[in-house]
This record gives C-alpha cells, sequence and structure tokens, in this order.
C-alpha cells in the first residue's frame, strides 16, 4: 500500500510540472512570434502580457490587456495607451479623438514620432536629411503614413502624401492607412484618404477590403462614404 501510494504521488507531480512547463513555453513562444494582437483577433494566445508596446484595440487598451467583455465591442477600442512610468506619455485630445503616445518603445524611427505627433516641421527636417518616407517600423511593419491616419494627423497625412508617400502602404498583413481610418471610427481621415487616390479594393491577408472592415467594425457613415466614392 505505501509503495502504490508513492508511485501515485510521484505520478501526480511528473504530470503537473509537464502542465506547467508546457503552459509557460506556449506563451512564451507567443510573446516571441507575435508582437501585438491584430483589430481583427486572427489569433488567441497566452495571457496577451505582450500588450504593453501596442497600438489600442480589441485586445489591449492602455497597454494591457482587456476584459473579454471589453474585447467583444469594437467601440471600445479608443482608450489611452499610454507608458504607465510617465506622465508626458498621456493621451492628450485632438480634433476630437483621443490620440496614440508616439514613443521610442514602439521602436519608431524619428520620422514615424513626428508623423505619430503630426509634428510636420520635424518630418520635413528629417526627410531633408534623406529619411525614407515609407520606411516600417519593426513591431508591426507600419508606415509614417499609418501612423499619421492612427493618430488622426490629417495635416500630416496631406504634407506625407504631397512629398510622395504612396498612400496604399500595406503592413505586414496588407493592411493600409485607409484601414486603419476606419476600423478607428474616422470618417473625416476616410475622406481625407480617398481625396488623395486611396484604393478601397485592397483586400488583407485575411481576404477583407475595406466595405468589409467597415462592416465588421460597424462603421456605418464610414461604410456610406466608401459607397458613395464607389459610384464616382
Amino acid at each position: 500500500m505505501r509503495l502504490i501510494c508513492i508511485t501515485r504521488f510521484l505520478f501526480l507531480s511528473l504530470l503537473f510540472f509537464v502542465v506547467t512547463s508546457t503552459t509557460h513555453a506556449g506563451s512564451a513562444v507567443c510573446k516571441r512570434m507575435h508582437s501585438c494582437p491584430p483589430d481583427d483577433g486572427s489569433y488567441i494566445c497566452g495571457d496577451k502580457g505582450y500588450c504593453s508596446s501596442c497600438p489600442d484595440n480589441q485586445h489591449c487598451s492602455g497597454g494591457k490587456l482587456k476584459s473579454k467583455a471589453d474585447s467583444a465591442t469594437p467601440e471600445n477600442t479608443h482608450k489611452p495607451n499610454s507608458e504607465p512610468s510617465s506622465e508626458a506619455q498621456k493621451p492628450v485630445r485632438h480634433s476630437g479623438r483621443e490620440k496614440i503616445p508616439c514613443w521610442r518603445g514602439r521602436r519608431m524611427s524619428p520620422l514615424h514620432e513626428a508623423a505619430c505627433s503630426g509634428d510636420t516641421a520635424k518630418a520635413q527636417k528629417l526627410l531633408d536629411e534623406g529619411a525614407d518616407i515609407d520606411d516600417q517600423d519593426n513591431d508591426a511593419t507600419y508606415a509614417p503614413l499609418h501612423w499619421a491616419a492612427i493618430n488622426f494627423e490629417a495635416n500630416m497625412i496631406r504634407y506625407l502624401v504631397d512629398k510622395g508617400a504612396d498612400v496604399d502602404i500595406p503592413t505586414r498583413v496588407n493592411t493600409t492607412p485607409l484601414y486603419f481610418a476606419i476600423t478607428k471610427g474616422y470618417p473625416e481621415i476616410v475622406e481625407l484618404l480617398l481625396e488623395l487616390g486611396a484604393d478601397t479594393s485592397i483586400k488583407d491577408d485575411f481576404g477583407r477590403d475595406t466595405f468589409e472592415v467597415a462592416r465588421q467594425f460597424k462603421r456605418p457613415e464610414i461604410l456610406k462614404i466608401l459607397e458613395e466614392h464607389g459610384k464616382e
């Protein structure tokens, strides 16, 4: 009887070790393979502890994982994403929108930061010094124009496109600046990008064009703008 008890104890201990090791390994792989959960929720992984350097989306807000209730509602994506260690990184209102802080923790180049913050003077200086206007960052392959669209920087968008930026530049999952204007719910930015020649027919890696994205994120006003543009 004593031998049976010892055997059972050893078996349960080994089983616990295997389960916990697998869980930790899976979480580590998740954090290594994915820098930020995407708006479309194309993967679900671990505890999503890698939200700390991600823009706000369905899964992350303010650098922290949302609750399941919040994550299920796309309308709740406009919450500030700040760097906890600095009061200066708190979001500020701009044209009625909450801005995402622009900081080097996102592995941005100086031009990305200028575009994200709407600093056209700094952008001009950097471009004069030879910066690549379509350079893509190391986290999500966002170009300066993506960050300008995400942060509702209309003047910067027009400036970059006038300087030769690709209005339809894709990320690694083929999402364009227009895609972000739609998901963030910015009809004014959508209209501006369409005026500048943005293509509404481009599909992301999940097979969605801009019309489908507007429907999925429940943006009826933007969907109407897209449909009216298609009739022109």
